[in-house]
């Protein structure tokens, strides 16, 4: 009886610390919970989440909770980036997952002389081989850059997983001198746009400008960001009801995260625009479409279809092109595209839907008359534009 009663004793003493055990692990370990996630097509990414300023302080420590399904695990993910599409002469910075679940913090430097092109830049590149994240699980990756001590640390639920000091290298002051995207950067690759863009569930990110303790992380990892902290730069508190939605910034400093989607539904448009059922008439305008006319053809010819299947529902009336038709001014009959015929032949082809259906004007662009052509009108051809 007395053994017993000890054993009862030691079992009731023991459930206080497991309880407390049990509350140290964060909501977002649970499975079940879901957190946004990005629609994109083989072109890149349909949607994204952006900053409309620039931030005012450099990142040191970055955080963000990830669940990459098992089929996604060997894809590239993109948490939050500014690498550009153009060649820079300011720095830029990227927060993601590696290919096979390895956190990776990658920065690149300014120009030595603040000039566009001058291609001097230096690319850090800093992959964490041994702190893997699982496959279908939520886990929380933490990053810091240690200037003091000269190395970065990568920490997964809070536990710290792998240190690099070998090629170290501050992160450049210019990397804030443009904007930040969640989801994925703005690099731009032949015919893709933000091509590794987060195809995963993404959830809390935060940023802060010191660098995070062991003690502090694990604490955040517990209980969230520390939202009082004066180096907080920006936090979000993200779950699936923020899907296609602007994300506030918790932090306060005002980092909102605005919602964008590259294609609009007519439904989706109408929700933006109201209702334009009683209008007398419409006219459609048609911006820069030299991106369609050498890289995504396949969509050009379409676009002026609906134009044209529209007429008499949208009581359209004119059709204003805006001009840049072609990318690279590519001829009729000598001209190849990297990515299908010739560019102009691609344009009039979609473009001449409109002939004889709705008046229309087109007008040339900077991109339209390359002075690789001698003679504008000889490219043109006389084939209606």
């Amino acid at each position: 009886m007395k053994k017993a009663l000890s054993l009862f004793l030691i079992i009731a003493m023991m459930i206080p610390l497991f309880s407390l055990f049990v509350a140290a692990v964060p909501a977002e370990a649970d499975t079940g919970i879901k957190g946004i996630t990005f629609s994109g097509t083989s072109y890149g990414a349909d949607e994204d989440y952006r900053l409309d300023k620039n931030l005012e302080e450099v990142p040191h420590t970055f955080t963000a909770w990830v669940y990459i399904p098992e089929e996604l695990h060997s894809s590239r993910h993109i948490i939050l980036g500014n690498y550009p599409s153009l060649s820079r002469y300011t720095g830029y910075l990227n927060f993601e997952i590696q290919t096979n679940g390895r956190p990776r913090l990658v920065f690149g430097d300014g120009s030595s002389d603040s000039s566009y092109n001058t291609g001097d830049q230096t690319m850090y590149n800093y992959v964490f081989d041994s702190a893997v994240v699982p496959a279908d699980t939520w886990t929380q990756v933490t990053i810091v850059s240690d200037d003091a001590e000269q190395e970065l640390r990568c920490y997964l639920n809070g536990e710290l997983k792998q240190t690099i000091t070998s090629n170290f290298a501050s992160i450049d002051p210019t990397v804030i001198n443009h904007s930040f995207m969640m989801g994925g950067d703005f690099r731009q690759s032949g015919n893709k746009f933000n091509h590794y863009y987060y195809k995963a569930q993404l959830k809390d990110v935060s940023l802060y400008a010191d660098v995070r303790t062991a003690d502090e992380i694990a604490s955040d990892y517990a209980n969230g960001p520390d939202l009082a902290n004066v180096d907080l730069i920006c936090a979000y508190d993200i779950d699936a009801n923020d899907q296609g939605k602007n994300i506030a910034d918790e932090s306060g400093n005002g980092y909102t995260m605005y919602y964008n989607k590259m294609w609009l539904t007519e439904a989706e448009m109408n929700s933006l625009r109201g209702d334009t059922s009683d209008r007398a008439y419409s006219f459609a305008v048609v911006p820069d479409i030299q991106y369609m006319t050498e890289w995504h053809q396949e969509a050009l010819e379409p676009l002026y279809k609906w134009i044209v299947d529209n007429k008499e529902g949208k009581n359209i009336q004119f059709v204003m092109g805006l001009g840049d038709i072609s990318n690279t001014d590519t001829d009729f009959e000598v001209g190849t595209s990297a990515y299908g015929t010739a560019e102009w032949a691609t344009a009039y082809a979609a473009i001449s839907q409109l002939n004889g259906v709705i008046p229309y004007t087109q007008i040339r662009g900077n991109h339209d008359v390359y002075t690789s052509l001698s003679d504008v009108e000889e490219c043109l051809k006389g084939q209606g534009f």
